[in-house]
């Protein structure tokens, strides 16, 4: 089990530290509106692909087990349950995007479809093949994936014809290319003759997941949707410019839904007295090296962006990034704690909670603040989910230990 833990984080972080080595080769080279373009698409791309996620693969990952031993091929009939849903998410996604005058007027309409195409079917089938014990293989393959697309995105550059539309189209061969490669180490079949069982068993777990998921986005994505549809191309850039060098810590951020839930789990059911005390200091500990992490990423970025990426930083955006990224590390930790004592009602009305901050603090003031609304929007959401995670961990906290401690089994992640 650790083992495979283990590769499935190194996965993450190899996906990570390679969308970060990618996106500071694309704005060294890519004028700023340019690059503004190309991290919209990308946006839009992972939003269609956090909905095929929380349809398809991610409710595969909770159910394979269970479902392996009554029916036989559960596997075969969700790839054509996938294929299905794959499909026309990307239908939709390519259909949406060639109305969009600011992507579909500077990438080729080949590039969109092959580029969509592979951010939404590698994150459904790097976890359909984890899930299936295949960590190590999807490693290799993530591996290979950063590799040639770094390494082919540096030659077009030096052959000088590194535009906008071959970049993308190269992200998108490289990444059906590595599909190809997942699909054939799973010896993937696809099979539609249970197609109606399928697809009741996902929509009973997806009903719930699916409006999470989208209430989850207003904290963030839907809200720089908004900043480019307002600010264009290069308050695009340039916000998510800004956020790059914090997006660094996104692999540590991703490890930790591999162990909290045990750990906590564990220090709940042997809690003595003081242990609100504890937990409290520890929560203070981690805020501070959180707190002293973004200040030294946000002072690098700084000092050496110029130097990277031959842009200025733009380090008033950064700070309020600094702020966000300290606040949602803090709602992981605070979630995880939620979860494990059986109060994901919380978690939900604090998501709601988050979107109304999100949505009402960018009207309220991007008429007159600019492209850093969206990030002020951001930051405060996060914000006040984890104030509100907070008291209601704190009124948890509060009970004797005699009250019941852990409400809700942490399955196991293997």
């Amino acid at each position: 089990m650790i083992r495979g833990i283990s590769e499935a984080v190194l996965t993450q972080a190899l996906a990570s530290a390679g969308n970060f080595a990618v996106s500071v080769l694309i704005l060294r080279v890519l004028p700023l509106d340019n690059f503004g373009v190309y991290a919209y698409l990308y946006l839009i791309a992972s939003f269609a692909s956090s909905v095929c996620w929380s349809i398809s693969s991610y409710v595969y990952s909770l159910n394979v087990t269970r479902l392996r031993l009554i029916r036989r091929g559960y596997s075969d009939q969700f790839n054509g349950f996938s294929i299905l849903i794959l499909t026309g998410t990307v239908i939709l996604t390519v259909t949406g995007v060639s109305q969009l005058d600011e992507i579909s007027s500077n990438i080729g309409l080949s590039a969109i479809v092959l580029f969509t195409i592979s951010n939404i079917a590698t994150d459904s089938l790097k976890l359909q093949a984890i899930s299936d014990g295949r960590s190590a293989v999807v490693l290799k393959i993530e591996a290979l994936r950063q590799a040639a697309l770094f390494v082919s995105i540096a030659i077009a550059i030096a052959a000088g014809g590194a535009n906008l539309t071959t970049i993308v189209l190269i992200s998108g061969l490289v990444g059906v290319g590595a599909c190809i490669l997942v699909v054939v180490a799973m010896g993937w079949q696809a099979r539609f003759n249970r197609l109606a069982w399928v697809t009741r068993r996902h929509a009973a777990v997806a009903r719930y997941l699916l409006p999470s998921m989208l209430i989850s986005l207003f904290h963030g994505s839907a809200i720089q949707m908004l900043a480019a549809s307002h600010f264009g191309a290069v308050g695009m850039g340039t916000l998510r410019a800004a956020e790059l060098p914090f997006s660094a810590v996104n692999p540590l951020k991703m490890s930790l839904n591999y162990f909290l839930p045990r750990l906590f789990a564990d220090l709940e059911r042997e809690a003595r007295p003081g242990h609100g005390a504890m937990l409290l200091r520890a929560g203070l500990a981690i805020a501070a090296l959180l707190t002293v992490g973004m200040v030294l990423i946000w002072t690098g970025a700084i000092l050496l962006f110029p130097v990277v990426t031959g842009k200025v930083y733009p380090a008033g955006l950064g700070a309020v990034w600094a702020v966000a990224y300290i606040a949602s590390m803090l709602l992981a930790f605070v979630n995880h704690y939620l979860n494990v004592l059986g109060r994901s009602d919380s978690v939900f009305r604090q998501s709601i909670l988050g979107a109304v901050v999100a949505i009402g603090v960018y009207f309220a003031t991007y008429a007159w603040l600019g492209i850093i609304a969206a990030v002020l929007a951001i930051t405060l959401s996060f914000v006040a989910m984890t104030v509100y995670g907070i008291v209601k961990l704190a009124t948890h906290l509060g009970r004797p230990l005699s009250a019941p401690a852990v409400k809700a089994k942490v399955s196991r992640i293997g």
